[in-house]
């Protein structure tokens, strides 16, 4: 993947993924909170894949050692 297209999609999540948490907590029918639910995870699921697997070990030995529950992987 090109560098900027790498970076691209990045801040494209990182913008992306607060806008559907805000429109979680105004959604009211439970068919749209589903649906939003459903876009979060999938975003954060692909953020996530965009953290080399490397970083993603450090992080989750890291959470480790804090005792915070991290899944990176």
């Amino acid at each position: 993947m090109e560098p900027d297209r790498y970076f691209d999609n990045i801040e494209r999540l990182l913008r992306q993924i607060p806008e559907l948490e805000r429109n979680l907590s105004l959604a009211q029918e439970e068919k749209a909170r589903i649906n939003i639910e459903r876009s979060l995870k999938n975003r954060r699921k692909r953020f996530e894949h965009l953290i080399p697997y490397q970083f993603r070990r450090q992080l989750r030995n890291l959470c480790r050692d804090a005792g915070v529950r991290g899944d990176f992987m």
